[in-house]
């Protein structure tokens, strides 16, 4: 104790005295929870339960800072303040597991010492407000705890337990004045005890004697010194309790009814419909938590995750419009770590109570992104689509959630009913703006491009309307990202399929002809990008002389009747690729204007290997053909001009 200095005396507690001390080294206050033992026996037992507390790492949690043993051969209960209190001999007590010596280099306990005179000290963070301040101070007033800010402490008090109960840790003594008010919004949980502690009768009847109030909190099963983290549960809900009643009970009053629930089953019932009438927040939710938390019976209580998943998942905070808003505070990860645990009808329900919180979702997204496809049961209904676009309506702003729900959509994609269910949401429009507002964030264009191709090769578009823009928009993607070999791929076939349904305009076609010319001198061993390229300019060809003309003779200054050349020498072998090429320049034979370009660029030994080559294709050798009869015709004096394929 030399390294600290005593500045006050608190109240005691149910174990031992409470003194506020400063650390001589750096002037930091502390609390020193001063526990007198029985025996040498009894310290070094408690000692080895509380050494584990020491490691503990949570943002809710006050861990100890120390533990040590004194003896002290005067009476300490009688003058804790004077200074020469702290003169006494300290012997060090090996902490148990070969943990480190407390107090280096005193002196050894004396043999005669008396045993009466041995107390543990546990050292913990000071704070000046908890709790139980809290609660006071509204009886006084006659006033509810605010509900964002119930909630809010809820959540971290649940956090810390969760944790707690996770390695196997009791706190044992959780009342409102162990939960320790940090700061106006943040919380912590102090003052753990041990079974060793906790299981000395004689001083537990002391204590009660004293103050009635100390043992109100505790389980009736703690009562008989079983305790378990279902006695941790009871205690919390009698906490929970006393916040929700402070306005309208006294302390008396409060005191006497949590003993009460010890031993009448049905002893909520008057104070939850009190709750009721007298509208205290999220009293349905109450009304349902409560008695679930405060069974006499242990083994029908609820556990800590339990009591998450009811005061966080429930109706009643969808319909009482309670999403977590908490200032504007995230929803804590361990809420939805625990809620998103499941199928995928519950993550969808997860998703639906908490569609204002963007950390939520993209944490459902990411866990059905992660999901094996057995468990996805796809398709998936029409009501996850729904979800999701409403979802990225509502967050539109936020790129990491709009490229998780990208990915998912592009999971739905190819089923005929989802893809008209994504039209009917409104997600082609939503595409197109999110291509013009994230144009600068390549994720977000590449996941936009490749999910506008999924919608548009995976149903019919009845309504053409939105899609007008979209031949700029997709140029203009194209244009910012002109090296990109991944972006071009995905434009390339959007181009494509725009082309086929006729949503390119004819003044657009001269950009759209070289863009896709463009993407395939980017890179030609690349043969989805390829395909597409040639796919949407056969299109275009079909579509308008111009276009066709752009492909034979391009402003650029090298012939894209050469580019059709390279590319057919590097893919020879490939009947789909060779196929795309033979179908673009049947389009282009068809003009009579190109057929001079055509017979001079060498195209006409070209068709006849193609035709030579690929004898088992019939199609194939159908392109073929027409552009050798058309080559080998010639355009007829004053004929009129032909019309492309059907």
């Amino acid at each position: 104790m030399e390294k600290y200095q005593i500045l006050d005396q608190l109240s005691p507690g149910a174990l031992g005295m409470n003194l506020v001390v400063e650390k001589t080294e750096n002037k930091v206050k502390y609390v020193i929870k001063q526990v007198q033992c029985i025996d040498e026996h009894h310290a070094n037992e408690a000692l080895e339960e509380l050494m584990p507390l020491l490691e503990l790492q949570h943002a809710h949690i006050s861990a100890y800072q120390e533990l040590f043993i004194i003896w002290n051969s005067q009476e300490t209960q009688k003058s804790q303040k004077e200074s020469s209190l702290w003169k006494e001999k300290q012997r060090p007590l090996r902490a148990p597991s070969g943990g480190p010596e407390c107090l280096p280099g005193q002196a050894p306990l004396r043999e005669e010492m008396d045993i009466s005179s041995l107390f543990l000290c546990l050292v913990m963070e000071y704070n000046d407000g908890s709790f139980q301040e809290v609660i006071e101070k509204k009886r006084e007033t006659k006033t509810t705890i605010d509900s964002e800010w119930m909630q809010n402490m809820l959540g971290q008090v649940l956090d810390a337990l969760d944790y707690l109960h996770h390695l196997d840790i009791i706190h044992r003594n959780l009342k409102p004045s162990n939960i320790a008010l940090v700061s106006s919004s943040h919380c912590k949980l102090q003052d753990l005890s041990s079974n060793a502690l906790m299981t000395d009768k004689a001083k537990w009847n002391i204590r009660a004697e004293e103050d009635p109030c100390q043992k109100s909190w505790m389980a009736p099963e703690a009562l008989r010194f079983s305790f378990s983290q279902k006695s941790d549960v009871w205690s919390l809900g009698c906490i929970i309790l006393d916040m929700a009643s402070c306005s309208f009970t006294d302390r008396t009053e409060a005191m006497l009814l949590r003993k009460s629930l010890r031993t009448l089953p049905n002893g909520l019932r008057g104070i939850l419909k009190t709750m009721g009438e007298k509208n205290v927040p999220r009293a349905q939710t109450l009304g349902s938590l409560l008695p679930l938390m405060l069974q006499i019976n242990p083994s029908e209580r609820i556990t800590i995750r339990d009591v998450i998943r009811i005061t966080f998942a429930g109706s009643s905070v969808r319909s009482s419009s309670i999403p977590l808003s908490l200032h504007q505070q995230a929803v804590p990860d361990f809420v939805t770590d625990m809620l998103l645990e499941g199928n995928v009808a519950n993550i969808v329900e997860v998703m639906q109570n908490f569609s204002s919180r963007p950390e939520v979702q993209l944490k459902a997204m990411d866990r059905l992104l992660r999901m094996p496809e057995d468990q996805l049961a796809l398709p998936w209904p029409t009501e996850l689509v729904e979800v999701l676009t409403a979802i990225m309506t509502q967050h539109e702003r936020v790129l990491g959630l709009q490229l998780h729900a990208c990915s998912l959509l592009l999971c739905t994609l190819g089923r005929e009913s989802a893809a008209e269910a994504l039209q009917q949401a409104g997600l082609l429009e939503l595409i197109l703006e999110h291509l013009r507002t994230f144009l600068t964030n390549r994720d977000m264009c590449i996941n936009g491009l490749s999910l506008l191709r999924a919608l548009l090769a995976a149903a019919v578009i009845v309504d053409k309307t939105p899609l007008e823009r979209a031949p700029v928009l997709v140029a203009e993607v194209l244009a910012a990202y002109p090296t990109d070999v991944e972006m071009a791929e995905a434009g390339c076939a959007v181009f494509w399929l725009l082309s086929l349904l006729g949503c390119i305009k004819e003044h657009q076609f001269a950009d759209a002809v070289t863009l896709l010319l463009r993407s395939i001198r980017l890179c030609q061993d690349r043969v989805r990008l390829v395909n597409n390229a040639y796919r949407g300019l056969a299109s275009l060809a079909k579509a308008s002389e111009l276009a066709a003309l752009q492909v034979a003779m391009p402003e650029e200054g090298s012939s894209g009747l050469g580019l059709i050349q390279d590319t057919y020498q590097l893919y020879r072998d490939d009947p789909e690729v060779v196929e795309n090429i033979c179908l673009l320049l049947a389009h282009l034979a068809s003009y009579d204007d190109i057929l001079p370009e055509l017979q001079a660029s060498g195209i006409q030994p070209l068709a006849r290997e193609i035709k030579e080559r690929f004898t088992s294709s019939l199609e194939l050798v159908s392109y073929a053909e027409k552009v050798l009869l058309r080559l080998e015709a010639g355009p007829p004096p004053g004929a009129a001009e032909q019309s492309a394929l059907p």
